[in-house]
This record gives C-alpha cells, structure tokens and sequence, in this order.
C-alpha cells in the first residue's frame, strides 16, 4: 500500500471546511488556531476559512466557550471575525459538542474509564460523519483539552482521514501562551498586563505560527491483516532519509528523528518497545522495516509490552508500565548501563517519567527530543541512591505482596511506621475492596532490593562510644568512611583487612591511617562491632594470636553489643 495524495484539490478549494478541536478550561487556542490557519497561514500554505466550527469539550468547558468566544457583547470569536473579515464562519452552542455520561448527564472533567470511553467514541464519530461527505476538508487541531483527548483526535484522523484532511498544533509565544487575556494578535495595539513579570506587552505584536503535523492515513486502503498494515505504514515515510533535515522535522516519526540525531551507526542495536495494539506494533514494525534499510548491518528488535494500551487505565497502570520497566532492566542488564542509551521520545508520555527514573536508578543517560527541533535533550542519569535504611524494613511487606499479589490496607499500614507514611505511601496503590499492591515505582524498588548494591551500616554500643572518641582524633573521619564502604561492594572488599572467625573482619582505610574497624555482614546490615585506634587494634590482634577474642565478642553480643543502632538515626539523634 502507498500512502500518498492523489488530488491535486487542496483543503481551501472544498466547498465545505470544518475545524474540528477539543479544548478544556482554555478557550483561547480555539480564537489562536482560527488567526493561524485563517489569517496568517505559513508561507507555503493558503488561508483556510473554515464554514463551520466544532468543539468537543466538558459541561465546563462549553461554559467557558460560550462566555469567552459567543458571548455576543464582545466574545472573542465575533471580535476576531470583525477585525479581520472573516464572514460565513457557522459557530454556535449548537457546534459544541458535551461528553456526556453513560445516562445522558453532561461531564464536567474525563478522570474515570467509562468518561475516557464517552470522549473517544464522541471524537470518533464526529470525524467518521464528517470525512463520509466528499466535498469537505477537515482541520483537525491538536492545541486544547486534555492528553488524552488529543490522543483520541489524532487516532480517529489517522483511520478516517483522507488527502484533503489536515491536523496541527498552534504555537503561542511566552509571555502570551500563559495570558488569559491574549484570544488573538489584534490588527491594532492591545496592550495586556502580565504580573509575573509586571510590565505590558502589546497583543499586536504576538506571533502565533501553526506547526502542520504529518500523520499516516489509513482510510482507504487499510487491510484486514496486520503484515499489510505494517507494510503501508512504511510505505508512507520509506521514501525519505535520515539525513533530510527536512524530512527528520516533517516527514519521520519522532524515534527515528531522534536515532538520527543521536547518530546511529550501522553496528548499533537498537530495542523498539511496542504496545500490545495491532497499530502500535504495526507502527514498530515499519519503523524496524526503515531503520534496517537505512543502516544496514543494523540489530533491531521488537519487544511488546503487554497491557500497554488506552482501553483499561488500570491495567495499563498495573501490567503496562511494569511489564516495560522489567523489559528495559532486562536490557540494561543484558548490555551493561554503559552501553545503553534511553529514548522516550515517542510513545506513551506517561511512560516518559517511568523511562527517567529508571536510568537514574541504573546510571543510563536517556535523550529526548521536541517535535519539529533539531536540539537532541538529554536526560542525564543523576545518581541518585534509593534509601535502603528506610526501605528494607519494608522487605517482608514487599516479598508478601510479591506472593500475593496484594494485601490488605491494615497489613501496609502495620508495616509503615507513622512518621515514614508520606514519603513511603506512593510505592503502594489501592486495587479495590480494602486492598493494595505495589505501585509501578514501588516495583523499582523491589527490583533494587533485591539486587543488593549497597549495605546499611548498624553501631553497636560500644562502636557509639568508640565512635564519640575516634572523632576526637586529627585525620580520622570515620562516619564518612562507614558511609563510603557501606554504599560499595568494591569499597569494601578494599578496605578488608584481617578475617576473624565467626564471619567477623577488620577493615582499614588505608595504609598510614589510624583508624580501624571491625565488621561483619547479616543480609542487608553491615554491623559494626568496634572502632578502634591502631594501637589498640595490634592489641586486640595479639591477644586473638594467644586466645579467642572474637569468639569472646560473639558471645557478649547481648551484653556488651547489643542493640545495634541504625547509623543515620544515631546520626539524626
């Protein structure tokens, strides 16, 4: 199949002309999409004066249209067809068109599934009516409402569009995209007010440009067998290089944009993530088709992502966004962090943030890029470390769940200590009838768990009051020497010295150093028995040469030792 226009008809010459929008609590973008696509079109493009306005919207959001666009004492919309002439434009209450519930009753935002399902059928049907008629062209614009509303829009253009059919972004510069107030720029001056950055600005001389978005048209020559569907995805953009600056900007998809800019090679390997959709893995396999033709010598595979999808929130939560942070470890774990390279740029954005944390956690650099930029962002991977003191006491709660699949409310909050609720309750999430599971985040930190790359260091009593002394002592800073071995396998295999029995051993920061420690390891605690001088320390290795030091130790643990003390909390004490 190949995807490509066949008329020589262009959208102004169709006697019917429809702008189709969805929009929220901003009725703006609909008077700045009209300006842009009506009245300063880009160069290579003619005006498009629609005949008919449609909005797809809230219960709140039709509110807002009406008394900041129709209102017919001065609504936006009438200004801005009088100031520049613009006659004919059919756009009343009777062309917004409410979401509505499942009995009828208006919504006034889209938070549950049955909403989400209201808007993408209403969305749905509006574009099927409106390409059925031949002699209409349709502008869809992808600037107000929600996320998932635009997602709609686009989707129900790509299956029902046709040659004629358009779909863009409007673009409003700062310090106008935010100004309630700024509808249009107005053919005279307007100054408008912005207290955040208390000076006046001049409506008149805003630039609000339209970014044309390229998308695939599946309309007349969808097949009924996926292969196919692949193919004529690939057929529409197969054409083009990675090397057009051109057709990187307009033509190719945002990951193969993104690719070119990182400057991939021929001995790359690259993973493509798709959901589980007939489109979305139609989608990876055009984009794997290219990426083989345009570097050849090229590994690139497909990994779908089970529960990724726009049907069931839940189970995109709950399965979607697992099942690809355990397919993006295994990569990682696979290739080593140095040789991976994360790239969010297309693709669910929810996963985006899932996507950053990730590398964070695993030291891998992820790159991002803008539609329509050259700049290639990258995400760095700032180290940061997970708090294991506070987390492996939430082992046990964890492994449970893990067996269980959920717990009860009671049983997490037994397991939370009071104190730690607000910073500890985002790595769990409700799942209905008193229930809860592990959050998308918390499961992150279960894989961290149980990949031990750090210890948590304990004192003994007597290591505190060795502790107190040793700080006395010039050149010895023991709490930052604990902290060093303790977040290092390495560090700690360096600094080991002298093994006891009974698992216990010495470590010793360094050659001419006067500080010496010992240690031993129980799972995840580093527990220190003592801290000691140098000179003590030969002492103590000299008495264990005639008798049984460290058995003596073991056995006063109770006594003398015992209980150790988590070292960030002596610290806080």
């Amino acid at each position: 199949m190949t995807i490509r226009q066949t008329s020589t008809k262009l959208p102004h010459h169709y006697q019917r002309r429809i702008l189709l929008m969805v929009t929220g609590r901003t009725p703006k973008v609909v008077t700045e999409t009209l300006y842009a696509i009506a009245v300063s079109p880009r160069p290579d493009a003619e005006p498009f004066v629609p005949t008919e306005i449609h909005l797809v919207t809230t219960a709140e959001g039709a509110q807002d249209a009406r008394l900041a666009l129709l209102d017919p004492n001065g609504g936006w919309f009438h200004r801005l067809c009088a100031d520049y002439r613009l006659d004919g434009i059919t756009f009343g209450m009777e062309q917004i068109h409410v979401i509505t519930a499942d009995e009828g009753t208006p919504v006034d935002d889209i938070r549950t599934e049955s909403e989400h399902v209201a808007c993408a059928d209403l969305i749905t049907e509006l574009v099927r009516t409106f390409t059925a008629v031949p002699d209409t062209a349709l502008h869809v614009s992808l600037a107000g409402g929600r996320k998932t509303m635009t997602y709609y829009l686009g989707n129900a253009l790509t299956l029902f569009g046709r040659p004629q059919d358009r779909l863009s972004h409007v673009l409003v510069p700062p310090p106008f995209e935010s100004n309630r107030e700024f509808f249009y720029p107005t053919p005279d001056s307007r100054p408008l007010y912005v207290n955040a950055l208390e000076r006046y600005f001049d409506a008149h001389d805003a630039e609000v440009t339209l970014a044309e978005i390229p998308f695939v048209r599946l309309r007349e020559n969808l097949p009924p067998h996926f292969k196919g569907l692949a193919t004529g995805i690939y057929d529409s953009f197969r054409h083009y290089r990675m090397d057009d600056e051109q057709a990187l900007r307009r033509h190719l998809s945002a990951e193969v944009h993104s690719l070119a800019r990182m400057g991939l090679g021929t001995s790359d390997s690259v993973i493509l993530y798709s959901s589980e959709t007939a489109d979305g893995h139609a989608c990876a396999q055009a984009v794997a088709t290219y990426l083989r033709a345009q570097r050849p010598g090229l590994v690139c595979n497909i990994e779908v992502i089970q529960g990724l999808q726009v049907n069931d929130a839940a189970r995109f939560r709950s399965e979607g966004v697992i099942n690809f942070t355990k397919a993006v470890l295994r990569a990682i774990e696979a290739n080593g962090p140095r040789q991976c390279v994360l790239n969010p740029t297309g693709g669910f954005k929810s996963l985006v943030p899932y996507t950053v944390l990730i590398g964070m956690i695993k030291g891998v650099t992820a790159k991002y890029i803008f539609e329509q930029s050259s700049a290639l962002i990258p995400l760095p991977a700032v180290p940061i470390e997970l708090p294991r003191e506070r987390l492996e006491p939430l082992r046990p709660l964890i492994e449970r769940i893990q067996l269980e699949t959920a717990v009860s409310r009671s049983a997490l909050e037994d397991a939370l200590p009071y104190h730690e609720r607000q910073a500890l309750e985002p790595l769990f999430e409700e799942v209905g009838d008193g229930q809860v599971t592990l959050s998308p985040f918390g499961f992150l930190v279960r894989e961290a768990l149980e990949r031990p790359s750090a210890l948590v260091p304990y004192l003994s009593r007597r290591a505190i009051e060795d502790l107190v002394r040793m700080r006395r002592i010039q050149d010895t800073k023991p709490e930052s020497y604990l902290r060093r071995v303790a977040a290092s396998e390495q560090q700690l295999q360096v600094g080991s010295h002298i093994k006891w029995p009974g698992d216990l051993y010495w470590l010793k920061p360094g050659e001419h150093t006067r500080d010496r420690y010992l240690v031993s390891r129980e799972g995840w605690r580093l527990l220190v028995w003592r801290i000691a001088e140098k000179p003590e320390y030969e002492e103590l290795l000299q008495r264990q040469q005639t008798g049984d030091v460290a058995k003596r130790i073991l056995e006063d643990r109770r006594d003398r030792y015992e209980p150790f003390v988590r070292f960030d909390l002596y610290e806080r004490a």
